[in-house]
């Protein structure tokens, strides 16, 4: 088995925030698993904004190097990130196994969300969802990163 190349040996992490009414939203989640295959649950989302039932309220993306904490930052949106490019085994000289592990701490309007993972080159995953307060409070807010290394 071939190992997967690191490239650069830069990680870039997206997210990605979706928005739509509560109700609609409600609905979406009882016919989705938000936490298994995320990146179809951001493809069904992302037709959805196409079709103009959801707004794509942003979308970030901060890239760094292995190892080292990454930070953007745009209006009331932050996205900060660590990652640790995984080899295929314990040991010196071990290749990259296409898997990163990532401290994230994402923060838009006020609400945040800190998680680490572990997430192969090209993945989806789902960091959650929150209602909004203030003057859309039947807005939730659905926050995905997609996590690429590589050039």
């Amino acid at each position: 088995m071939r190992a997967a190349d690191p490239g650069d040996g830069n990680v870039t992490v997206e997210s990605i925030v979706i928005a739509m009414s509560k109700s609609r939203a409600l609905l979406f989640m009882s016919q989705h698993d938000m936490n298994n295959g995320a990146k179809e649950e951001l493809d069904d989302l992302v037709k959805l904004v196409q079709e103009k039932v959801a707004v794509s309220a942003g979308i970030l993306s901060v890239t760094g190097k292995d190892g080292l904490r990454g930070v953007s930052e745009a209006g009331t949106t932050k996205l900060e990130m660590e990652p640790l490019m995984l080899p295929e085994q314990l040991g010196a000289g071990s290749p990259f196994s296409g898997k990163v592990d990532v401290v994230i701490r994402f923060s838009y309007r006020k609400k945040e969300i800190n998680t680490a993972l572990t997430i192969k080159s090209g993945g989806v995953k789902f960091l959650g969802s929150f209602d909004s307060t203030g003057d859309e409070k039947n807005v939730t807010y659905f926050v995905f990163v997609r996590v690429t290394v590589g050039k």
